[in-house]
């Protein structure tokens, strides 16, 4: 038999996982009940010595003792696994024959199971804690749990308790806590020191006794999913999953268009809990040879507020010696990784800095002649189609599509395109002017939209982002994720769309002008959170050449009545954003007019009669005497 005191190390295989712990925590001195351990090799259970070690540290005056009898089998409490609730525990009053039963018993349920002997606290309160958030893993957090009395219950899961949750600093930031708060912060500095000791999240039960003193009665790592590295390429590749993931957006498009045939570019799941892997991962991943690859984190779904996204190179071609040989091309913008590995590592290790699980899609970029974005309206169908990529962001001007329910068509606008941003081999690469302007036919158009209508039965109202591929056998539609779709888009019907309105309303403000980054838009994201822009005054109308997303600061900002844009794509994620939260906006497709509206003028604009013609739907009401400065965005 073995009595812990933190001082003698004792290997884990002996003494098994719980007592393993228990006497770490000694080590560190932190406050543990007086723990007798009968190892796993001790066939013959020596009475006498368990009674003299409870009559000098529990009570000599008594022939029976409050005891805690518990497992420590060399199978929990381990990195892998935790196998709580799987080996029995005795809690009450036992004499010597009910503990030599009791030790009995304890040995049976389970193999190489040592016991653990310990006085039973009568505490005030008592629960659990997590170094980090015990669902998602977020780092910077300490989760505890608590109730009246023992945690038996509770660790049990017959009762829920109470949640606490602690900020780095200490500072309580949900639930309450019944005591001294100075008892709950010695709780997470507890725990940040045996998770700062592992380099890994721990897991403790802990209780407070009648005299405001706090124990610990026993500590775990919290078992992390394991690295993986899946190609989502069958049913049972998404069941595979880590559960944090299973429903994100991206994911659960994926497996709902596997399941209807909804052809998509090839992907893999890459997960990480700690940097490098800890299990050997496939070294390729079977993407085929796409124009580029597309890194995104899942989880965590941001990092400082943006969502973490990396472009990179395939093959590693030397793309800016090609773009100096033809006039027509130009690189906008360079991938940070040179290599899928690189641009992995990158992102992932960007997730690990607040949660100690990463879990990233790596997808393939194909080189789409054409991109566009679909939904379902009350008309039938909303297309917007542009050559090269970027479609949502709003950086292209897009050709406007309208087919009734049969998939006819009934309305088509075809603009022309200055520019489009093309893949060549991870690289953005903008062709000026393309080489082609577009136009498709009617059964092009019927094409697209019956490629998608077996996901419109999932995604009502959602807008579906696209891309086209051109095939020996004709167009070759696939999907590239979900734009994003509002309920408040379904009011936009055919006169609405053809006189400019991309989000309905009325309002008037003064104009402020807002020169837009020339390829900020590329990097920015719509679920990213960016601070609201600052604007002096209420009732302020912006103007801006395009619906950007990188206005999106500009739509928090309080004051903000409503938008005119030169050009804008109805279904790209500024209107999409700007109908969910009211603000009327129209896009004019008149350089000149735009041009003609005077700063910080007075102007009214009507989003709403369905009669009107887009000149006709902003009215200049007169000039402000207010001065502030225009704004301009950068990249």
């Amino acid at each position: 038999m073995y009595e812990l005191d933190g001082r003698t190390h004792l290997q884990r295989e002996l003494i098994g996982g719980k007592a393993f712990y228990l006497n770490e925590l000694m080590s560190i001195r932190v406050r543990v009940p007086p723990t007798l351990v009968v190892p796993c090799a001790d066939r013959v259970v020596d009475l006498d010595a368990i009674v003299t070690w409870l009559r000098s540290n529990v009570s000599r005056t008594v022939d029976a003792w409050p005891l805690a009898v518990r497992s420590s089998s060399g199978m929990e409490d381990s990195e892998s696994e935790s196998r709580a609730g799987h080996y029995l525990s005795l809690l009450g009053t036992f004499d010597r024959d009910a503990l030599s039963d009791a030790i009995a018993r304890v040995r049976q349920s389970g193999p190489a199971m040592s016991v653990i002997v310990q006085p039973l606290l009568a505490p005030i309160i008592a629960g659990v804690a997590f170094s980090c958030d015990p669902l998602s893993y977020t780092r910077n957090e300490t989760t505890v749990v608590w109730t009246q009395g023992l945690a038996d219950r509770l660790v049990a899961g017959d009762e829920t308790g109470n949640t606490v949750i602690i900020s780095a600093e200490d500072e309580i930031q949900v639930g309450s806590w019944p005591i001294a708060v100075g008892l709950l912060r010695q709780i997470a500095e507890f725990i940040r020191r045996i998770a700062d000791l592992h380099r890994a999240p721990a897991d403790i039960e802990w209780a407070i006794d009648q005299d405001h003193e706090l124990w610990l009665v026993q500590a775990r790592p919290v078992v992390l999913p394991s690295d993986i590295h899946l190609s989502l390429d069958n049913l049972d590749s998404f069941a595979r999953l880590p559960n944090l993931v299973k429903q994100h957006p991206k994911i659960r498009l994926r497996r709902q268009a596997f399941e209807r045939g909804v052809l998509m570019a090839p992907a893999i799941v890459e997960s990480w809990s700690s940097c490098p892997p800890q299990s050997p991962l496939a070294a390729n991943d079977d993407l085929g040879e796409p124009a580029g690859v597309s890194v995104v984190l899942l989880h965590p779904e941001r990092v400082q507020s943006q969502v973490v996204r990396e472009f990179a190179s395939v093959r590693g071609s030397d793309v800016d010696f090609f773009t100096r040989g033809c006039r027509r091309y130009s690189i906008r913008r360079y991938p940070r990784s040179i290599g899928v590995s690189a641009a992995k590592e990158s992102v992932l290790k960007a997730g690990l800095e607040t949660s100690w699980l990463s879990v990233a899609i790596v997808q393939a970029v194909w080189d789409a002649f054409a991109t566009g974005i679909i939904r379902r309206t009350n008309d039938g169908y909303l297309i917007e189609l542009a050559q090269g990529h970027f479609v949502p962001k709003g950086v292209v001007p897009t050709s406007t599509i309208v087919l009734d329910h049969e998939r006819h068509v009934i309305s088509t606008v075809w603009r022309e395109q200055p520019a489009a941003y093309r893949f060549i081999d991870g690289h953005v690469v903008t062709e000026a002017p393309p080489e082609h302007q577009l136009k498709l036919d009617g059964t092009a158009l019927r094409t697209i939209a019956a490629a998608f209508d077996p996901l419109f039965e999932l995604y009502g109202d959602a807008a579906l982002e696209f891309g086209l591929l051109e095939a020996t056998d004709g167009l070759r539609p696939y999907l590239i994720d979900v734009a994003e779709g509002d309920t408040a888009g379904l009011s936009l019907d055919i006169e609405l769309i053809r006189s400019g309105v991309l989000s309905v309303g009325k309002c008037r403000g003064r104009i402020r002008r807002v020169t837009l980054s020339a390829i900020g838009a590329l990097d920015s994201h719509l679920h990213d959170r960016p601070e609201a822009a600052p604007v002096t005054g209420d009732n302020v109308v912006i103007v801006a050449e395009r619906a950007s997303v990188d206005l999106l600061p500009f739509v928090g900002a309080p004051g903000v009545s409503g938008f005119i844009f030169e050009r804008g794509s109805i279904l790209a994620h500024l209107a999409v954003v700007l109908r969910e939260k009211g603000i009327p906006a129209v896009a004019l497709e008149d350089n000149l007019l735009i041009g003609s509206l005077p700063d910080e003028a007075v102007v009214e604009i009507d989003a709403s009669d369905r009669s009107l013609s887009k000149a006709a739907r902003v009215t200049l009401l007169g000039a402000s005497h207010e001065c502030d400065h225009s704004f301009v965005l950068q990249s």
